[in-house]
């Protein structure tokens, strides 16, 4: 009997992910606020204050060191929540929102870093609405979806190109409208999940956005319950999920990975605080940030926290990959040509925690997966010299 093997390709590898508090934003607890990062500096503020009225400070987090200052305050009275924010590598840019009463907002501030100004450019083409999925892709800003003051959920697409800030309009959503999804780009591709639907139903599928075709398509499922006012970013290969309310009224703060290429889903470390939904966020390198936010109870919160995503396991050099079989696996695994030499060998999930470790021997010919869940899992060989490596996918 020939036996024969193969190579599953899945991303880098990473340990050590974990859930740091960052201090508090400085100014009032509040939810549904907004944020644009130009380099170093996320440029944080709006939302709503826990006396149910909008507000239009701005605060500045700087990503190198995590501390904060004061920002430069959009205009006396353009108070707001729910404003659809972007940004070029120059400039930021406010788009709509709300103001309360059942009034929407279609106006656009562009913000420069460099004179601290706040300049008027006057209002889109379409209506007023807040709520909307806003994102960057191929030097062009999209509005997506949102809410309007008739309650519905629009199902319209919004393309602002950022060189010219002129607007044109896109085919519209092909599963209907959306307001308070999330999303984030990851290689060249646009991604939506969650959301709510023109009749008020919390959705849950993740759908992809193809700017060439002007098309969209179903990727999967989000293997919890629909949710709305949930938060997405992109890290490496990576998108990641985390938080929301659903239609129970339930306030999560489970943080879920999501691997397009393979469409395997993975849960990590939740945040070690309540669940929580509505907060400003967005990714940096390798950290993704939740700072505010709504809690349970309408409790509005200030409180600033980072997931970090370390670059690699170690230090050491890496030799060959390791050659593992059968991949993707079921309930067992076994190591082909680890040279006879000794070392360790270690499992790790992904949220990068090690769940089975050995020393080389007996027990790592025939390594049993019965007590590990289905996802994908790095499998690592290492001794004083070297490291070799695999990515694998439990899959029964």
């Amino acid at each position: 009997m020939r036996l024969v093997l193969f190579a599953l390709l899945l991303p880098a590898f990473t340990v050590g992910q974990t859930w740091t508090q960052i201090p508090d934003f400085p100014d009032h607890e509040r939810d549904d606020g907004a944020v644009f990062v130009i380099g170093n500096q996320a440029y944080c503020g709006t939302g709503l204050l826990p006396w149910w009225s909008s507000t239009r400070d701005m605060h500045v987090l700087n990503l190198d060191n995590d501390m904060w200052s004061e920002g430069n305050d959009l205009p006396e009275g353009e108070e707001r929540q729910y404003v659809a924010a972007f940004a070029s590598e120059t400039a930021g840019y406010f788009v709509g929102g709300y103001i309360g009463s059942n009034n929407f907002l279609n106006d656009v501030w562009k913000y420069n870093p460099a004179s601290g100004q706040w300049m008027d450019l006057g209002t889109c083409p379409f209506d007023e609405r807040g709520g909307a999925l806003t994102w960057v892709l191929n030097g062009t800003a999209y509005v997506i979806g949102g809410r309007n003051a008739d309650s519905n959920a629009l199902d319209e697409v919004w393309a602002f190109d950022l060189a010219t800030e002129t607007w044109s309009e896109r085919n519209p959503l092909p599963m209907g409208g959306r307001w308070r999804s999330a999303g984030a780009v990851l290689n060249g591709v646009g991604y939506l999940i969650h959301g709510r639907d023109e009749n008020g139903h919390f959705q849950k599928g993740l759908y992809a956005y193809d700017s060439e075709n002007d098309s969209w398509d179903w990727q999967s499922d989000f293997p919890g319950d629909g949710r709305s006012h949930a938060a997405m970013a992109a890290i490496g290969e990576n998108l990641l999920v985390f938080g929301g309310s659903d239609s129970l009224n339930q306030f999560h703060g489970d943080l879920w990975q999501f691997h397009p290429p393979s469409g395997m889903w993975t849960q990590l470390e939740d945040i070690p605080a309540p669940g929580r939904r509505g907060g400003i966020h967005f990714a940096h390198g390798n950290d993704f940030y939740f700072i505010t936010g709504l809690a349970a109870g309408s409790e509005h919160l200030k409180e600033a926290w980072k997931y970090g995503w370390p670059s690699s396991v170690n230090t050491l050099p890496e030799k060959e990959p390791l050659l593992v079989f059968p991949n993707p696996a079921n309930d067992h695994l076994r190591i082909a040509e680890i040279d006879g030499s000794p070392g360790q060998v270690t499992i790790f999930n992904a949220a990068g925690q090690p769940v089975w470790h050995e020393p080389t021997g007996e027990s790592t010919d025939r390594i049993s997966l019965q007590h590990l869940p289905n996802g994908w899992y790095r499998v690592v060989f290492e001794n004083a010299q070297h490291r070799r490596a695999a990515s694998i996918v439990i899959a029964r």
